[in-house]
């Protein structure tokens, strides 16, 4: 695995780390954060990491229904959201997803599981979701598209 590199925005080093391509074989299990918070921890713990699963619930339930105000509170203001098919910062990112729904561009997600690691002040979720959304073709034909990520 090359080195672990500093974020521009927090200037503090990464602690989680995609491994290179071709690092480890298939299905060999990732390097997991050292001493880090993850299950069966005390109540202090485990109340950290449900408040950072509640933020990350957040955001696809206060987006699919439109709720810009709420979905503001969760991030920061100087927060960088990157998605599939964009990479802005809040404010921006909110008003596109805004502008989409205003031409009827429709996604839902569906979060299937998550799970949150703290080391530290730095903490990662990941989590399972589908995202579906139904798009027309030129003939005008309906589609349905799932996508599980």
């Amino acid at each position: 695995m090359s080195g672990i590199s500093q974020s521009d925005y927090t200037r503090k080093t990464a602690l989680f780390k995609l491994p290179d391509k071709g690092d480890y074989s298939l299905g060999a299990e990732p390097p997991s954060a050292s001493n880090r918070l993850t299950y069966n921890t005390d109540d202090a713990s485990t109340l950290e990491r449900f408040r950072i699963r509640e933020l990350c619930e957040g955001w696809p339930l206060h987006r699919d229904a439109c709720e810009w105000s709420d979905l503001r509170e969760i991030f920061d203001p100087k927060a960088f959201i990157n998605i599939s098919w964009q990479q802005n910062y809040r404010d921006k990112a909110i008003d596109t997803w805004a502008e989409g729904w205003a031409k009827s561009e429709f996604i839902c997600h569906r979060v299937l599981g998550h799970a949150v690691d703290i080391k530290g002040d730095r903490a990662i979720d990941k989590m399972k979701c589908t995202i579906s959304c139904r798009f027309a073709d030129e003939n005008g034909v309906e589609w349905d598209s799932d996508c599980d990520c």
